[in-house]
């Protein structure tokens, strides 16, 4: 540490040095006129009481160094393990996968049977937001936009869902579910039988909630 004569003010030596080598010849904290770099002075004392807390402060500042850049190549790691899960996941909804659709509740389809007892706790119940996409203009939002439902509720059922809870006369096939993911700016649409359990555990790149928004595909047809 170097401390100004001026003001006594305390600064790492290369920090204050950089800055009167620029040409700020005033105090960073206090903006005292400082004449040259004779002013400059060593601070034995404040560098003593830093090592008798911290040890020896060139370790220390290398091992911070190092955990910092273990954070940074970890952090790289992930968000390029959720760039190329994304991408995989963009790929398959655009192949529509043949997956046999899981029937669910909100229809006059029967309920999927439980494969052990407990199949119908709270770890099979998924909170997610079904909102209106920004876009649609034909149908209202929902009145409560966040639910918790069974994890095998097909968005074929979210379908019916809303065309029962927003009066909707047209046809069930006119609605489209949407996930926004990655560079998709509109969304990803989701198939008929995707259960909602299917999109929280392979669509969901955050902790937070899933959000789906829902669309009238007649929109996109007259203004195309």
């Amino acid at each position: 540490k170097l401390k100004l004569m001026e003001c006594l003010h305390r600064f790492c030596g290369n920090c204050i040095e950089k800055c009167l080598r620029l040409g700020k010849k005033e105090c960073p904290s206090c903006r005292i006129h400082i004449p040259s770099r004779r002013s400059l002075r060593p601070d034995t004392n404040f560098d003593n009481l830093l090592a008798s807390i911290y040890g020896d402060i060139n370790k220390l500042e290398q091992m911070e160094e190092k955990q910092i850049e273990l954070v940074n190549k970890r952090k790289y790691m992930n968000n390029a393990y959720a760039e190329s899960r994304a991408r995989g996941i963009m790929q398959q909804a655009t192949r529509r996968g043949n997956k046999k659709p899981n029937l669910g509740r909100f229809g006059n389809q029967p309920q999927p049977k439980p494969s052990s007892e407990g199949d119908a706790s709270e770890s099979q119940l998924v909170n997610f937001v079904l909102r209106r996409h920004p876009q649609e203009r034909l149908v209202c939002r929902l009145r409560r936009e966040y639910l918790r439902t069974s994890s095998d509720i097909t968005m074929l059922s979210l379908k019916k869902f809303l065309k029962i809870k927003l009066s909707y006369e047209g046809d069930v096939s006119d609605f489209q579910v949407l996930i926004p993911l990655g560079e998709e700016k509109n969304g990803v649409i989701l198939d008929d039988d995707y259960s909602i359990g299917y999109v929280h555990n392979e669509m969901n790149n955050t902790d937070h909630d899933i959000v789906l928004h829902y669309r009238i595909l007649h929109k996109q047809k007259q203004t195309t």
